[in-house]
C-alpha cells in the first residue's frame, strides 16, 4: 500500500504471500439506479451489494477488499470493530469501476469510517463529506469526523489512508465559540477530517505505524488531522503525513500529543485558521504538536495561518523533544514563522525560507504575531534550540520581528539572513534575557535593521533579489537565490553545545546538511548564510 515497509516485518515469503492472496476476497458495493446491487447478493462483481450498512455487518478476512462502485454516493457510514488484516493483507476499502471516485456522505452521523480496534486496514480513493444534517444518531448534533480512528481496548496498527478527499466536516450545531484575526467573536461546529483517538482508562492503548498519503482536506470545521491527548501518556507512534493538501481548515491543521517518530513533508497547507465558512474556529496553526520526540518536517509549504493568537508556520508546543525542520516554505502567517514554547529540546530549524510572516497587530483580544519566539511555560525552559541558515524576508512594512529568547537555557542562531524592509516594525524582545548561553553569529541584516544583541561579526547589505514573486506556492522554493555572493559565502560550521547528547531525527543529523534549499551541495565546515547559497 505505501513506501513504509521500512517499518513493516516482512518476513513472509513470496510463496507465502501468493498462497494467502489466493485466499482473499473482493466483494462489490452498487449503490446505483439499475446496478442490480443488493444486501441479500453475494457481493460479486455481476451480484453486488447495495449498501454500507451490509459492509458494516460484515467482517471481513485478511486480505480482502471492499469496493464501492465509482460515481456512487453512499449515505450511511462504515464501522467497524476490532476488523485486523495482516501483513501483506490488509483489508482494503477501495474503488472499482470508472469515472469519480465513490462518495461516502456521513451528514447527520459523527463520522465516515469509523474504525474502533482495527489493524491494517487500508482506505484508498474514496471521498468522505459529512456536512451537518438532522442527527441519525446520539452525538451526531455536536461530533463529525471524516476518518475516526480509536484505540480502545486494543492497539491500533498500520492503517493506511491514500488517495482520499475529504471535505465539508462539520457538526449539526455549534460546539463552542472563539475569536478570529480581527478579534470578532464568532461560534464554531466540531469537524476534523482523520481524528485518532485514545482513552483516558486504558493506557497501554496506542495508534501506530499510521500512514496520510497523498490525500486532500478541504473546508472542515476544525482540523484535517487530531490526535487527541487523552490520557498524559504517549500514544502515537511511527506517524508518516506526506503528499497531503490542507486548503480552507478552521483550526489548527495537524494537531498531534503524546508520541514519537514523526514524518511530515511534502505536504501544502493552505489556510488555517480560516473564518471563510460559518462554523469554523477561525483560529489555527498549520502544524502544532506537544510531547513528541523524534520528529522530521522538511518540504512542505505553509501559507496563509489566520487567528486571534497563535496561527504560524509550525508550532512546538510543550516538551517535545529531537525535532528537524528544514526544506520548508513559509508564507503570509499572521503569527508567525517559528514557536517553541516551553520544556522543548534538542530542536533544529534550518534551511527553511519564511516571506511576510508574523505581521499580526495587537488589538483587544488579538496577540501580536513573532517572527520567531521561544519562551517558557509552566513545563519549564527550553533547552539546545539550533536556528541557522534560514532566510527571513518581509516585503509588508508591517512583520513584527518581535524575538523572545527569555526562555531559553541554549540557543543558537548562526548564519541565518534577516531581510526586512526599512520601515518594517522592529521589536526584538527579551533579546538578551536571562538565557544561560546564547551564540549568535554571522547573520545578515539590511543596515538599517538592528542587530541582536549580542551577534558576533554581523555581516550588512542586501544579498537577496528586491524583486521576490510573493504570490508563488508550492515546492521547491520560489527563485530566491542571493545576488551579492560577498554576502552569501562563509558562514560558521555548526558545532553542538557541550551537553547536546547525540541525537538523531528521522534518521538525519542535527548538525550537518548535504544541500541547501534549492539542492545545492553544502560544505558543512563553510555552509554560507542563509537557506540558499548563490
Amino acid at each position: 500500500m505505501k513506501q513504509i515497509t521500512i517499518l513493516r516485518t516482512l518476513a513472509v515469503g513470496a510463496l507465502c504471500a501468493s498462497l494467502l492472496s489466493a485466499k482473499a476476497k473482493n466483494y462489490y458495493v452498487d449503490n446505483s439506479p439499475g446496478g442490480g446491487g443488493s444486501d441479500s447478493n453475494p457481493g460479486t462483481i455481476t451480484q453486488p451489494w447495495q449498501t454500507l450498512a451490509k459492509v458494516s455487518g460484515f467482517k471481513p478476512q485478511p486480505g480482502d477488499s471492499i469496493l464501492l462502485k465509482c460515481g456512487d454516493t453512499f449515505w450511511y457510514p462504515i464501522r467497524w470493530n476490532g476488523i485486523t488484516g495482516g501483513f501483506l493483507q490488509y483489508i482494503t476499502i477501495g474503488s472499482y469501476g470508472a469515472g469519480a471516485s465513490p462518495v461516502i456522505n456521513g451528514q447527520g452521523y459523527t463520522n465516515c469510517i469509523g474504525l474502533t480496534d482495527c489493524s491494517f486496514i487500508g482506505v484508498t480513493n474514496i471521498t468522505l463529506t459529512a456536512y451537518k444534517g438532522s442527527s441519525h444518531e446520539a452525538n451526531a448534533d455536536i461530533q463529525r469526523k471524516g476518518i475516526y480512528i480509536a484505540s480502545i481496548n486494543a492497539t491500533c496498527t498500520h492503517i493506511d489512508l491514500e488517495n482520499d478527499l475529504i471535505e465539508n466536516i462539520y457538526s449539526t450545531s455549534y460546539i463552542g465559540t472563539g475569536r478570529d484575526q480581527w478579534g470578532s467573536t464568532r461560534s464554531y461546529d466540531d469537524g476534523t477530517a482523520i481524528f485518532l483517538d485514545t482513552p483516558y482508562t486504558n493506557t497501554s492503548c496506542m495508534i501506530e505505524v499510521l500512514s496520510v498519503d497523498n490525500c486532500d482536506v478541504e473546508n472542515v470545521a476544525i482540523s484535517a488531522i487530531n490526535g487527541n491527548y487523552r490520557y498524559g501518556g504517549n500514544h502515537l507512534y511511527h506517524i508518516f503525513i506526506q503528499g497531503c493538501v490542507f486548503n480552507n481548515i478552521g483550526g489548527p491543521g495537524v494537531y498531534l500529543s503524546g508520541g514519537s517518530s514523526l514524518v511530515y513533508q511534502s505536504n501544502t497547507s493552505l489556510y488555517t485558521g480560516s473564518s471563510a465558512a460559518d462554523g469554523q474556529l477561525g483560529t489555527g496553526s498549520h502544524l502544532w504538536y506537544n510531547a513528541f520526540s523524534d520528529v522530521l518536517v522538511q518540504q512542505n509549504t505553509f501559507i496563509g495561518a489566520r487567528g486571534s493568537h497563535d496561527s504560524v508556520g509550525i508550532h512546538l508546543d510543550v516538551n517535545n523533544s529531537k525535532l528537524i525542520y528544514q526544506y520548508n516554505y513559509s508564507y503570509d502567517n499572521a503569527g508567525g514563522f517559528f514557536w517553541v514554547e516551553g520544556g522543548v529540546s534538542d530542536a533544529v530549524a534550518r534551511y527553511n525560507l519564511s516571506v511576510d510572516d508574523g505581521w499580526r497587530q495587537s488589538t483587544s483580544g488579538v496577540q501580536a504575531g513573532q517572527l520567531l519566539s521561544f519562551f517558557p511555560q509552566t513545563s519549564g525552559r527550553n533547552n539546545r534550540i539550533y536556528f541557522y541558515n534560514n532566510t527571513v524576508y518581509d516585503s509588508t512594512n508591517q512583520a513584527n520581528f518581535g524575538f523572545a529568547n527569555n526562555g531559553v537555557n541554549e540557543l543558537l542562531l548562526e548564519n541565518n539572513v534577516f531581510y526586512l524592509t526599512e520601515s518594517a516594525y522592529v521589536t526584538i524582545a527579551n533579546a538578551t534575557g536571562n538565557a544561560n548561553v546564547v551564540r549568535r553569529a554571522n547573520n545578515g541584516y539590511p543596515t538599517e535593521l538592528p542587530t541582536l544583541p549580542g551577534t558576533i561579526n554581523p555581516v550588512f547589505g542586501y544579498p537577496y533579489n528586491p524583486e521576490f514573486d510573493s504570490g508563488a506556492i508550492g515546492w521547491p522554493f520560489p527563485p530566491f537565490r542571493p545576488l551579492n555572493t560577498d554576502l552569501s559565502t562563509g558562514g560558521l560550521m555548526i558545532v553542538p553545545f557541550q551537553d547536546d547528547p547525540s541525537w538523531s531525527a528521522g534518521n538525519l543529523s542535527p548538525f550537518s546538511v548535504v544541500t541547501d534549499a534549492l539542492g545545492k551541495t553544502v560544505n558543512n565546515n563553510s555552509p554560507g548564510l542563509g537557506a540558499m547559497l548563490p
